[in-house]
């Protein structure tokens, strides 16, 4: 088969400069007010949920994104951070806090009311990321990605008047309701989102660029590269909950449950238990005041049934289909 070269300029466009780190998609960031979205459902046959955690550092009022997490691959700025939490002295562990990993999820959606035929790729923020994957997992709202039976979603985006992080909030349409009322309108979206599946949305930088970057912060070789080995994961473990810990010379952080419990400075705290309680109180559902979220009404003006049997078939096929 002849290369082709459209496709390859195409693709290279996409890859951009060393500083690039997604493929060429429509980003969307929740504006100021309240926005309506639709997650949309995974149409990858290898793709076994329909979102990507992608993780990201920050340093210096930038982010950058964490190959560790977003890759399953060595990351430099994950490293420094290990180094950072083994340290006795309060300076090292403030860094360490600043530097941390930060998990999202990121998702195929369309906004409502806005060319709701163009799909666009959302980045959660931590909190909103956690309940989207709360209600998935507890099947509060069932599969809200679902062509027929799924859930539309309020973002409401407040802006603080101070430098304080945008103030998200998450609730649920009253009621369940199709991505479209036809179904060539679904076929036409989900063909879009095809052609870049979600796990293929987000690239890592190389390390040695990251590395760059971490060192002219932060001092020359902050985070020095291991020569690689035939077996890396025994000389340098991904996770190190099996390494036995001096509790004596362990740095107790007191987050009170700001920190991920998979991350390796949980496994070193002093107060695990005591800081357990706190996040189990804090991941708690709160109730909804009245008037908080919109009442379970039955629309005015009912939509157009799509058979479930013909959508479940549209999916499978999209989901079978190559890419051209």
């Amino acid at each position: 088969m002849p290369i082709n070269i459209e496709r390859v300029k195409q693709m290279r466009e996409q890859m951009g400069s060393d500083q690039s780190q997604y493929v060429q998609v429509d980003m969307w960031r929740p504006p100021e007010g309240r926005s309506v979205i639709r997650m949309l459902p995974s149409v990858s046959s290898t793709e076994e949920v329909p979102f990507k955690t992608v993780g990201y550092h920050s340093i210096s009022k930038r982010s950058h994104i964490c190959p560790r997490v977003t890759s399953d691959s060595e990351c430099p700025f994950c490293k420094f951070v290990d180094t950072l939490f083994q340290s006795k002295a309060q300076a090292d562990l403030d860094l360490a806090k600043a530097l941390r990993v930060q998990r999202k999820a990121a998702w195929w959606i369309i906004v409502r009311g806005q060319d709701e035929k163009s799909p666009k790729v959302w980045v959660s923020s931590p909190k909103i990321s956690r309940q989207l994957l709360d209600h998935l997992a507890a099947s509060e709202y069932g599969d809200y990605t679902d062509l027929t039976e799924g859930r539309d979603f309020n973002i409401d985006a407040v802006i603080p008047a101070t430098d304080s992080p945008i103030q998200y909030t998450l609730t649920a349409k009253g009621s369940p309701s199709p991505l479209f009322t036809s179904k060539e309108d679904m076929k036409e979206v989900l063909l879009k989102i095809k052609e870049s599946p979600i796990s293929e949305v987000f690239t890592c930088m190389a390390y040695e660029k990251l590395a760059g970057i971490l060192d002219s912060v932060h001092g020359k070789g902050a985070a020095p590269k291991q020569e690689k080995v035939e077996h890396p994961v025994e000389v340098e473990p991904k996770h190190q909950e099996s390494t036995p810990a001096d509790t004596t010379t362990q740095p107790n952080p007191r987050c009170y449950s700001e920190f991920d419990s998979k991350d390796v400075e949980c496994s070193r705290c002093k107060i695990t238990k005591e800081c357990s309680a706190a996040r189990t109180e804090k991941e708690k559902p709160k109730k909804e005041p009245v008037g908080a979220s919109e009442p379970v009404k039955t629309d005015p003006t009912p939509k157009a049934k799509v058979e479930e049997q013909d959508v479940d078939d549209l999916l499978a096929d999209i989901r079978g289909k190559k890419k051209e």
